[in-house]
């Protein structure tokens, strides 16, 4: 499934979901950087501005629904 930047982040079980979507596509990223300093392989941003800022309050709202959203990431990139 594509993940959606732009679509707002209501429960727990939305931004669980959310940051396994960016695992699945290869582009979650640590929670505390900024989504405009992320890169490819090919040094080349990986995100548009507009995504940008949609990840930005995407993420806000994954601080407001989970209380440890680094073990979230981890659990999420160690499943079998």
């Amino acid at each position: 499934m594509k993940c959606k930047y732009d679509v707002e982040l209501n429960s727990w079980q939305d931004c669980v979901m959310f940051l396994h979507d960016l695992y699945m596509e290869g582009k979650l990223f640590h929670p505390d950087d900024d989504p405009s300093q992320i890169i490819d392989r090919d040094h080349k941003q990986l995100f548009t501005r507009v995504e940008c800022r949609h990840l930005r309050l995407r993420m806000d709202e994954v601080f407001t629904y989970i209380d440890d959203p680094y073990g979230v990431c981890l659990d999420i990139m160690n499943e079998p």
